[in-house]
């Protein structure tokens, strides 16, 4: 019995750790882009905007801020990952810590992620009406183009047949 209840408690343990991690890894400046390719979108944006010598300044703050909280993000998500990969091979796992330690990482994360954003809208609130408009313009472009054909997702390649993301009816489990 201890054996197959193994694949079950790897599955919620890693679906556990997965939502706490992407709780806290995830972006929270302008346009959102996939982990590690925020640059080039906020680099769009700050050349935009034409800030001024003060305003450079938070924003340099607040890029600095989801940088380095990205980066805790990661380092701590690999952590628990494989603490996980130890508890789970030596067949010691507690479930309910397991859950514990989540509620505690996605609360920290949702806290960073918190931080993150009073960053960038201390960036926002400096700048003048010209250029919150083009920040809001901005934003609709790129909700725009996430509402689009690929639903903001060209890095995940074509989507399957009939566009909902389901495979074809000839590869599904019940045509076999």
């Amino acid at each position: 019995m201890k054996n197959s209840l193994r694949p079950l408690i790897l599955a919620l343990s890693l679906g556990a750790l997965s939502l706490s991690a992407a709780a806290g890894a995830m972006p929270a400046g302008p346009g959102c882009a996939p982990r590690g390719h925020f640059q080039p979108v906020f680099s769009e944006l700050h050349d935009r905007l034409k800030l001024t010598p003060e305003q450079e300044t938070l924003w340099a703050k607040a890029e600095s801020v989801t940088k380095a909280s990205r980066a805790d993000s990661r380092q701590q998500h690999e952590a628990k990952r494989g603490e996980l990969k130890k508890s789970l091979a030596a067949g010691d796992a507690d479930l309910r810590a397991l859950a514990r330690q989540q509620d505690e990482e996605m609360a920290t994360g949702q806290k960073r992620m918190q931080a993150v954003r009073d960053q960038w809208l201390s960036v926002y609130d400096s700048l003048d009406a010209g250029q919150k408009r083009q920040v809001q313009t901005f934003l609709a472009e790129r909700l725009e183009s996430r509402d689009g054909p690929g639903k903001g997702r060209p890095h995940m390649g074509p989507r399957r047949p009939g566009g909902d993301g389901a495979p074809p009816a000839s590869q599904s489990p019940a045509a076999r």
